[in-house]
């Protein structure tokens, strides 16, 4: 329980919140997903960490996903998947003329539309608002962000009767790595406090103000690249202990 907890946090700390899907409409996909030359396909395969001949080591695949990218940088497609390769959600991305996201459609293993979200821009071309509906165009859930020096700094989300139920706040380093995240659920009344230092390793400390609960714990990430500089596996550390193996594999659009 603990790893997983821990892991939940490595995905706020590198960026992957609510507002994620669209980010900023001034740059490409490729730019925000940091990655070099003209990248068609995108595939991230999540292994677990297990023990062989007395060395934790890359383990058994959980999940993958594959983003598909225009000749222009621009996510057309995302799939979802299981480890047996079972579909859990397929994302077809509708973008305007401009190559601006006008709505993100979601789509089951059946190809059943069950979501759409619809996001909102500012002048700067950060997404200061989503609105996500059901299958039946039914508002779920609205969550409206917020920007600092052109980074994440909140978010707050209201359920589908307008009663603001979480709050997330973000405060940067220069880089945009969050250095201190909160989350507070206004149902709940609870509240968690992330903080971070450094880089290489992350230290991290949680603190949850409602148990007193805190952990203290050391992140760091290992690559290997290609020709490119694009990594293709990226290992996760925590207190120096492999707990999770991402393998990439990447298609190039021919020149």
């Amino acid at each position: 329980m603990r790893i997983r907890y821990i892991l939940g946090l490595v995905v706020v700390l590198f960026g992957i919140t609510a507002c994620s899907f669209f980010e900023n409409k001034n740059k490409t996909d490729w730019e925000l997903h940091l990655l070099k030359g003209k990248v068609a396909v995108c595939v991230d395969s999540v292994f677990n960490a297990k023990e062989v001949d007395g060395q934790l080591a890359q383990g058994d695949l959980l999940e993958f996903k594959k983003k598909v990218f225009s000749k222009e940088g621009y996510v057309t497609e995302k799939f979802f998947f299981k480890a047996d390769s079972t579909l859990i959600i397929h994302f077809e991305v509708n973008r305007d003329k401009l190559d601006f996201v006008k709505e993100l459609a979601g789509y089951n293993n059946a190809q059943r539309l069950i979501l759409r979200i619809i996001p909102r821009y500012d002048e700067e071309g950060n997404v200061v608002e989503e609105k996500i509906f059901d299958m039946n165009g039914s508002l779920m859930e609205t969550v409206q962000c917020e920007f600092e020096r052109g980074f994440l700094s909140r978010a707050k989300i209201w359920d589908n009767k307008g009663v603001h139920v979480r709050t997330s706040e973000y405060e940067n380093d220069k880089t945009g790595l969050p250095i201190i995240y909160r989350e507070y659920s206004h149902i709940t009344k609870s509240d968690d406090c992330c903080l971070a230092t450094d880089r290489d390793p992350l230290d991290v400390k949680v603190i949850n103000l409602d148990d007193k609960l805190s952990l203290d714990f050391s992140q760091e990430f290992k690559y290997e690249y290609d020709g490119y500089g694009n990594w293709l596996k990226r290992e996760c550390y925590i207190d120096g202990k492999l707990v999770r193996v991402i393998v990439r594999s990447l298609t190039y659009f021919s020149n």
